[in-house]
């Protein structure tokens, strides 16, 4: 493939990732007046959680797929499904609808951010030139997290929540569009097997997890070890399953590699803090400080502007500092913002939030793009669909 067209097959790529960022962020605004219009208060939890179940329950399928059938094809595949239920959310009569609609979303974005890091590790084989292009993907996302909820706003205001849906399609198409064109994908002739066991299994872990842990407070201590006990057995089928399966869904070997489990841990410990950060520094600006809603939303501004000057300086310094450097880097500052946080007084002022959240996305962004081409380097190149897919489900 010429300069060009990986340029332009990395633009097609960047814009799902783009795509993900604005969802959510438009959407939350969005929120309350949908939850009007439709009268769905009841159903304001399955709605929410509704994507990240279908999300997180098949971005290992989509791995798979990806090996039968090509990655072109499934992420193409995993675009569409995106596309006709954004038509479908914009078109929502009633909540139940409008759930069907978020959860075949979910369904397309599980495709939609797993797919384009496999072909980033195809389409780039030298790992720093990955971790430069990865530092995009990490930009591309936190600029549409900066731009959702003030675009969401004014799309609610101007034309409805319909557009917060329809406005994403064309984004998609572009996507579609510019990936058949430019990407070129060289494919083994081998054929993957379903294994339909293991992935049943794996969905119905995927499931009780979320529903555990989405309703850990709620349900009683007896009925939390009977799902611990559930999902310890159901655990222990898939182990034993996949070692005795021919093509499993889930390698026995890339679960005892143990460079690869550490990797993912260590990202999942980030994810972990990040996403605590994002959910707690506004209800703090709102519960404690008494600001309004959108003060509150910029909480989140310092933390976005720093993981994209972030990951631009990370990707210059990629030539001449070792990986293990830069995610050490990484990781002290997002200790700085964790510190900043956990002894933060209940007066705290809004500034002293905002500046925690800068620490943070500056450790995201020497962290993200390395730690992701760290862990690929270290599977088996016929494992790498499952590896990457395998880590985007942990987090």
């Amino acid at each position: 493939m010429t300069k060009k067209q990986k340029h332009l097959s990395m633009v097609a790529l960047l814009l799902a990732n783009f795509i993900g960022g604005l969802d959510t962020t438009m959407l939350n605004t969005a929120l309350p007046q949908i939850i009007k219009d439709l009268n769905g208060v009841n159903q304001l939890g399955i709605l929410t959680s509704i994507l990240l179940f279908f999300v997180a329950s098949t971005t290992v399928l989509w791995g798979k797929l990806g090996e039968i059938i090509g990655n072109k094809k499934a992420f193409q595949l995993a675009m569409c499904i995106f596309i006709l239920s954004s038509f479908l959310g914009g078109l929502s009569w009633n909540i139940w609808v409008m759930i069907l609609a978020r959860g075949m979303m979910g369904l397309g974005i599980g495709g939609m951010v797993s797919i384009p890091y496999i072909i980033y590790a195809k389409l780039l084989p030298n790992s720093k030139e990955r971790a430069k292009a990865l530092g995009w993907v990490t930009a591309f996302y936190s600029v549409a997290s900066i731009l959702g909820p003030l675009v969401g706003g004014f799309v609610v205001d101007l034309l409805g929540w319909s557009w917060v849906f329809y406005s994403l399609i064309p984004f998609g198409v572009l996507s579609i569009f510019l990936l058949q064109l430019y990407y070129k994908e060289e494919r083994d002739l081998q054929q993957s097997k379903i294994d339909y066991i293991g992935s049943g299994l794996l969905i119905v872990i995927s499931g009780l997890l979320l529903y555990w842990i989405s309703n850990f407070t709620q349900i009683s201590l007896f009925i939390s070890l009977i799902l611990a006990i559930i999902l310890i057995a159901i655990v222990w089928l898939l182990w034993k399953w996949e070692k005795r399966v021919e093509d499993p869904i889930l390698p026995i070997t890339l679960l005892k590699n143990g460079s690869y489990i550490t990797k993912n841990l260590l990202m999942v410990s980030v994810y972990a803090f990040t996403i605590g950060y994002s959910i707690y520094a506004p209800m703090w600006s709102q519960a404690i400080l008494k600001t309004n809603a959108t003060m509150a939303g910029g909480t989140q501004i310092l933390s976005s502007i720093s993981v994209v000057i972030a990951t631009r300086i990370s990707a210059k310094l990629i030539s001449t500092w070792k990986f293990k450097n830069l995610i050490d880097f990484g990781f002290f500052s997002i200790s700085i913002s964790a510190l900043m946080m956990s002894l933060a007084p209940e007066g705290v002022s809004y500034f002293y939030i905002a500046i925690s959240g800068a620490f943070l996305g500056l450790g995201q962004g020497f962290i993200f793009p390395p730690a992701q081409v760290s862990f690929q380097e270290v599977v088996p190149k016929d494992h790498l669909n499952i590896a990457t897919t395998f880590s985007l489900l942990m987090r």
